[in-house]
């Protein structure tokens, strides 16, 4: 699941002549938590560092809803290359303690 332009003024969306409500907040954090859930397997956030804004370019600001994900928090996966060589080392280890025993 890819998740592109969680910005701020984009997700949580707010035009600019509107107030973001906390009832209208809480609705697009339901809407993020609800594309967050549907990531089966993989799950990639974007944001943009800048985007355009009628003839203007503005500074793109990640949204609200990245920092509450934790994502500090979450256990992320061993690289498959890098446990795959931890593997083989291992190995390659046991291997030669056994043959320095013989």
């Amino acid at each position: 699941m890819i998740l592109v332009g969680v910005n701020e003024r984009l997700l949580p969306f707010r035009s600019s002549n509107e107030d973001l409500t906390p009832k209208r907040l809480e609705e697009e954090r339901r809407l993020m938590h609800l594309g967050i859930t549907r990531a089966r397997h993989t799950l990639a956030v974007g944001t943009l560092r800048r985007r355009k804004n009628g003839r203007d370019t503005i500074a793109g600001v990640p949204s609200r809803f990245i920092a509450e994900m934790k994502l500090d928090e979450v256990k992320k996966k061993e690289d498959p290359r890098a446990r795959l060589k931890r593997l083989r080392d291992e190995v390659t280890a046991r291997v030669a303690a056994a043959a320095a025993v013989k």
